[in-house]
């Protein structure tokens, strides 16, 4: 389930990054969100697609735009907020949200390093308890081994007590 949401963490900061692509090519939303259903993964393009849909049967953008939150949850909230904001008032967008875009990718990258500090931590089971092991039972065994083999035990010489017979 983990791997799901950040699947679908990492296909929001694509969305907004191809919004920002889009906005400066000069294309409107709409266009924009037509556009990343076909860049984003399949179970999130045919959410993607019901938006677009709504927009073709002729919905205004500002009572689609939530969709998305229902989509991609909490984080989009403030990606509608001001993509409502830029359609109902008609106020310049490129600049928030290419905000929000940088602020979506130090997001990724304080992810990315946390799981690589968490690296170390998973790699220690399969050291400790194959690669130690392993190493133990084939080159350390070994070694004991033949040491203990070419020991020489030097026992007492043994006394014969002969009797002399009639």
């Amino acid at each position: 389930m983990k791997r799901h949401l950040v699947s679908r963490d990492q296909a929001f900061h694509n969305l907004v990054d191809i919004i920002v692509v889009t906005i400066r090519a000069g294309l409107d939303i709409s266009e924009a969100l037509a556009i990343s259903q076909r860049l984003l993964p399949s179970d999130i393009a045919t959410h993607i697609h019901a938006v677009t849909h709504r927009l073709d049967m002729g919905e205004p953008l500002s009572d689609v735009l939530p969709q998305l939150s229902v989509i991609f949850g909490a984080q989009a909230i403030p990606l509608v907020d001001i993509l409502r904001s830029a359609t109902l008032d008609g106020l310049p967008v490129i600049s928030v949200v290419e905000r929000l875009s940088d602020e979506a990718r130090s997001q990724r990258s304080r992810r990315l390093d946390t799981e690589i500090r968490r690296l170390p931590v998973r790699l220690t089971f399969p050291l400790v308890f194959c690669t130690l092991p392993s190493f133990i039972l084939l080159s350390i065994i070994p070694l004991v081994g033949h040491a203990v083999s070419s020991l020489h035990v030097n026992s007492p010489p043994s006394t014969i007590v002969t009797t002399k017979g009639n």
